[in-house]
């Protein structure tokens, strides 16, 4: 869901929507992990976390990316790949924080917590 948003978020910020695709992303992002606290079966995890959650990444990540040369002229193939990385590390990292606290509380407090972490 990260990447196939890139054919929303793409052209509209090619078009200059910047502010509503950073508004919009963050939006999803919180509205998913809060759903996600709330969930008791599967289908309505994937929606939560799959869908919502995934495309609200994608309206953050895609535009994350693109504005980069913008600001980095010399090593912009650095600057891009650590960007790049950066959200798979925050992914590793908010996944381990998960895990250890699955053993001592519950899964939907987990999901509260998770909420008042930062992601970006």
């Amino acid at each position: 869901m990260l990447l196939a948003t890139g054919f929303l978020s793409g052209p509209l910020y090619d078009r200059g929507y910047l502010r509503i695709l950073l508004i919009a992303g963050s939006f999803m992002i919180v509205f998913g992990y809060m759903m996600t606290s709330l969930c008791t079966s599967l289908w309505q995890t994937v929606l939560a976390q799959g869908l919502c959650i995934g495309i609200g990444g994608g309206l953050l990540f895609v535009p994350s990316v693109a504005i980069l040369p913008t600001y980095f002229r010399a090593k912009l193939g650095l600057a891009v790949g650590l960007a790049a990385a950066g959200s798979s590390l925050g992914g590793v990292i908010f996944v381990r924080v998960r895990l250890s606290n699955f053993t001592t509380i519950t899964n939907q407090y987990v999901f509260e917590a998770n909420r008042l972490l930062p992601t970006h």
